[in-house]
């Protein structure tokens, strides 16, 4: 994607500078050109402000955490990986800059694929918006996958600060969620005994911790 997104630009940029001729049957006549390339890129600076409402939506709506993991930084940093939202928006807002130099050197080509890479973005982050309100066992499925993936002793120290809080207020489901994913891990690292990689010593801490603090 970033690769076909970074080509069309290219492509654009190059017709613009009459690098590349494109034929005529494939040209489209525009009246105004100002006018033309103004609405895009309003239209464009409105998408770019869209993008920040989306991020907006789902901090406020996912604000809590599940095993340790706040549920908005699953969805907008670790579950994508390259194309996170913070940079998403960064190349969004880029992507306006550029689109206003295109229109003062009325640059029409590069201006259309600007704008349509902008859509893109943009879908990209209203699809995860999707996630949060497709349920929370969906999100709560993704994250657990996730944390037996890639579990180390940060995430297990996160997930006893859960449980410790849990204990103390009584949430007896936050306790049983956590209870479980630490028994998976135990049951992980009873394979890695021999390797001598194993975090059962980290566990046993953790859940000694927990018992203390329950019956405190």
């Amino acid at each position: 994607l970033v690769l076909f997104c970074v080509g069309t630009i290219l492509f654009s940029w190059m017709t613009d500078m009459s690098l590349i001729k494109i034929p005529e049957e494939l040209l489209m006549e525009i009246s105004s050109i100002e006018d033309f390339l103004f609405t895009i890129f309003s239209v464009q600076a409105s998408i770019a402000t869209v993008s920040i409402a989306v991020i907006s939506i789902i901090t406020g709506f996912a604000n809590e955490c599940y095993l340790g993991v706040s549920i908005s930084e699953f969805i907008t940093t670790i579950k994508p990986c390259i194309l996170t939202h913070k940079r998403l928006i960064v190349i969004s807002l880029l992507l306006v800059i550029c689109s206003y130099i295109a229109v003062a050197f009325k640059w029409i080509n590069l201006c259309i694929s600007l704008f349509f890479i902008s859509i893109i973005i943009t879908i990209l982050l209203v699809s995860d918006v999707y996630i949060i309100f497709g349920g929370a066992p969906k999100v709560q499925r993704m994250i657990r996958s996730y944390v037996l993936d890639h579990y180390d002793d940060t995430r297990i120290e996160a997930i006893k600060k859960e449980l410790i809080k849990a204990v103390e207020i009584n949430s007896i489901s936050v306790i049983d969620q956590d209870m479980e994913i630490l028994k998976s891990i135990f049951s992980l690292e009873r394979h890695k005994v021999l390797s001598g990689q194993s975090l059962i010593a980290k566990l046993e801490d953790v859940i000694v911790e927990i018992v203390c603090k329950a019956i405190r």
